[in-house]
């Protein structure tokens, strides 16, 4: 048994010791406590069958990805078990009868990668598809099936708003300028950007705006955000802030110039996010900052070390969870060349008092010590900006009538993922 962590190493840290005694049995022993051990989650660390990956793990661990084990030879814990992967075909499912929670209900499940929203939309209304797990939302589609399904009753489509966060995490190693390491600098860059506005243009829905992991309508955000500074939208301020720290609007182009060069800042992003880059440039470059805009390529979009190299500031997504702060900010995260470049915390940003905070949160069970550790995280945020929120962009989910029992969450866990099919045993279709 193989155990490796994926976003961050807090759970690794954590354990000491994994064994698999028989071939069904996986017994953890840990070197601390854990207050969220029975909710571990992939992005946590998976465990994994050494007698098939330990020999390429050891081999070449770079190439891990490429195994077959990934693909045609795969074996999960799941309710079905997988019966064919022809390349470029349907991934054809069979059920598993010994399934720890109950025998699955359906006789045969084929999975099918589409590679965009409008076919997805296409296959579902065409009954072609019964199950779209969730996705991006995008107002076109959303609009196109809500109208055709309210009229036939054909099925439900579901929005699930805590999908993912939108922010921007400025470097703290070698950036470019240097100044985004002053505060003041974070907090004029915070200011320049209408929160609101930014999530009506990209999502149609002023009120998902938020500069937390939490939506602004959660009833755990005011007690989270409570005595923290804020940073509404104020170019005036943003203007203020850039002159306290010796940026001044001199030239006939309107940059801000600080000792002869202009306040220049390289924003990356990945593909599908390029249209809210631009808006948040806008924003930016309308109190006086010279952006650029990088949309990553596919190729450096999966390479580790293009990915911990952006010298500016990065656009990011991510599950609104406290795993995602603690992959984002917690020292022990930072990608480099000693670690093979994996890591979450991109940013590079070294904080004591966060990591202690980080650290007290995942070891308290008790859930008041949890609450008042957790108010602790939001308020560093807010007052040092290391990551700076922007808004939630729900995702959709598409299920036909004909399909029962499915189930969608509508809360996110402290360091789970939101999944419809986590109750894939009980789905039937009529």
């Amino acid at each position: 048994m193989m155990a490796l962590p994926i976003a961050s190493r807090r759970v690794a840290r954590l354990i000491e010791s994994v064994d698999a005694p028989d071939e069904t049995t996986v017994v953890m022993r840990w070197r601390s406590r854990y207050a969220f051990a029975d909710q571990l989650s992939g992005f946590d660390l998976t465990l994994l069958p050494a007698h098939i990956l330990q020999t390429a793990f050891e081999l070449r661990r770079e190439q891990l990805a490429g195994h077959p084990y990934w693909r045609n030879e795969f074996v999960g814990l799941g309710p079905y078990r997988l019966e064919r992967w022809p390349p470029g075909s349907l991934v054809q499912l069979r059920p598993f009868d010994r399934y720890f929670l109950g025998q699955p209900r359906t006789d045969s499940v084929s999975v099918r990668f589409l590679p965009d929203d409008t076919t997805a939309m296409a296959a579902v209304l065409a009954g072609e598809v019964d199950v779209v797990l969730p996705r991006r939302a995008v107002q076109g589609v959303v609009q196109s099936v809500r109208e055709r399904w309210t009229n036939d009753g054909a099925g439900v489509l579901s929005l699930l708003p805590g999908y993912s966060w939108v922010f921007v995490s400025p470097q703290f190693t070698s950036a470019q300028p240097e100044e985004l390491q002053d505060a003041r600098i974070r907090m004029a860059l915070a200011h320049a950007i209408d929160r609101a506005g930014l999530a009506e243009a990209a999502i149609g829905d002023r009120s998902l705006a938020s500069d937390l992991w939490l939506p602004v309508s959660d009833p755990r955000y005011r007690s989270l955000a409570e005595g923290a500074p804020h940073y509404d939208f104020s170019p005036d301020r943003a203007r203020d802030l850039f002159r306290e720290a010796g940026w001044r609007r001199e030239t006939s182009d309107d940059y801000l110039v600080k000792q002869g060069r202009r306040f220049e800042v390289e924003l990356t992003t990945t593909a599908g996010w390029e249209r809210v880059a631009a808006l948040v440039a806008e924003y930016w470059r309308n109190v006086g900052v010279a952006v650029k805009e990088t949309v990553l390529s596919l190729g450096a979009e999966v390479d580790r070390q293009t990915r911990a190299g952006f010298n500016g500031i990065e656009l990011g997504t991510g599950v609104p969870n406290l795993a995602l702060i603690e992959g984002r900010l917690h020292s022990s995260n930072q990608p480099g060349p000693d670690n093979g470049f994996v890591g979450a915390n991109r940013g590079h940003y070294v904080s004591r008092e966060l990591d202690a905070l980080l650290d007290r949160l995942w070891v308290t069970p008790e859930r008041s010590e949890q609450e008042s550790a957790e108010r602790d995280v939001a308020r560093h945020l807010l007052t040092e900006l290391p990551i700076i929120g922007l808004f939630f962009y729900p995702a959709m989910a598409m299920v036909r009538r004909e399909v029962r029992n499915t189930r969608v969450p509508r809360t996110v866990a402290p360091v789970g993922r939101l999944s419809i099919s986590w109750n894939a045993h009980e789905w039937e279709k009529s």
